[in-house]
């Protein structure tokens, strides 16, 4: 079947060719069609790279009021002992075990940014997911080499947020953000974070920074969150046809998800303003790359789940979306989807060995992202974080007429 579309595509080519050649030689070649508005280049211009990274448990060693923290506290912080013991049991050993303190901290800070700096190049913009606070953002910004972060503060329980940190410059300007309470009537969650950016051409990019309920929570609690996040996209997009539209974050998404949070909610084929998924348009150009398939040097997802030893399961959690619009460029700005890469540096690979008793005993998994130890005492022991970044290449479409 394959051989069979290639010839056909070799043959419509050349019948292209055979044309352009025609015409090229006589005075009476077709009249170009008139007005089809302006030309878009889309390979000149700015390129604006853009990474997801979910940072694991990236706590301070300050207790927020109102938070469930009492993990990621030194020992001796006033009230951890008794608030430690409040907890379910089986949180309890966990909590009055660990003792987080700010040499851990910063060992931590510096882990994540060399994780940052091990892309092709330094990104313009990162969503952060699993910091507490703006504080903890401000930090990651300052160690990365950041001139800006901002981190929203949501109801979530944990008092995990998210926050996106950026540097203003190839043209990228910031305009304004915003913070929306998507938590359910029973469900809290984090908030999902809104900045606007512009560029020198004055067209609109809007990055909405997620971090959806996790898989202890029932699919329909992710898809409450999509329908709300598909509310805003709509708002935004009746003030402005023209804006260009990135979802970006830790969605939690599975492929066993039912209802499916993607179809029935931002990627629904029948609500006009869908999102494109960068990781799924990526999986259709590796498919039709000529050449030893890209994919392969991919690993297979962002997070390896085991369930303690029962299942073998890499997820796709971290996800790059954007609006149509950005598949052409037709409004000044382009996804280049062939810029997409998990990125899975060396160092931060580690592997997992199924325990005794368990279905899989004996086998091991290996290039897995190494999760962070918040017990280990130096860097060496401690891991990294449990997900591997993910990054892509916003371009600008310069208009020619």
């Amino acid at each position: 079947m394959r051989t069979l579309v290639q010839k056909s595509y070799v043959l419509f080519l050349l019948s292209v060719f055979s044309s352009h050649l025609a015409w090229s030689q006589t005075d009476t070649a077709p009249k170009p069609p008139q007005n089809q508005g302006p030309k878009i280049e889309c390979e000149t211009g700015y390129a604006w790279l853009v990474m997801q990274f979910n940072v694991e448990n990236a706590f301070d060693t300050v207790h927020d009021v109102g938070h469930e923290d009492w993990e990621y506290l030194p020992k001796d912080f006033p009230g951890r002992l008794e608030a430690c013991k409040k907890l379910p049991e089986h949180q309890q050993a966990r909590c009055l075990k660990t003792n987080w303190t700010e040499a851990k901290l910063e060992m931590k800070m510096d882990k994540i940014a060399k994780i940052i700096d091990a892309g092709p190049k330094k990104p313009h913009m990162v969503s952060l997911s699993e910091i507490e606070n703006q504080g903890i953002a401000d930090r990651i910004a300052q160690k990365s080499g950041f001139t800006r972060a901002i981190a929203t503060n949501s109801p979530d329980e944990r008092g995990i947020d998210v926050g996106l940190m950026f540097r203003e410059v190839d043209g990228l300007k910031y305009v304004r953000h915003a913070e929306h309470d998507v938590s359910g009537e029973t469900k809290k969650t984090r908030n999902i974070l809104e900045v606007e950016f512009t560029d020198p051409a004055g067209e609109k990019l809007i990055v909405f920074v997620n971090h959806w309920p996790s898989q202890g929570a029932p699919a329909e609690a992710r898809l409450e969150v999509a329908l709300k996040l598909a509310k805003i996209i709509d708002e935004r997009e009746a003030a402005n046809p023209r804006v260009n539209i990135v979802g970006i974050g830790d969605f939690n998404v599975i492929e066993a998800d039912r209802p499916d949070p993607f179809f029935q909610g931002i990627q629904n084929p029948a609500w006009r303003n869908k999102l494109r998924d960068l990781h799924s348009e990526y999986q259709k150009y590796a498919k039709s790359y000529k050449g030893d398939n890209p994919l392969r040097k991919m690993p297979p997802g962002t997070y390896f789940y085991s369930a303690g030893g029962n299942q073998m399961s890499w997820n796709v959690l971290d996800r790059i979306f954007y609006s149509e619009g950005m598949v052409t460029g037709k409004y000044g700005m382009k996804m280049d989807v062939p810029s997409y890469e998990i990125l899975d540096p060396d160092f931060m690979k580690g592997e997992y060995k199924f325990p005794p008793g368990s279905p899989l005993e004996g086998s091991v998994v290996k290039g897995i992202p190494q999760r962070f130890s918040h017990d280990a005492e130096d860097a060496a022991s401690s891991g990294w974080t449990d997900h591997f970044p993910i990054f892509g290449v916003i371009r600008q479409a310069k208009l020619v007429q």
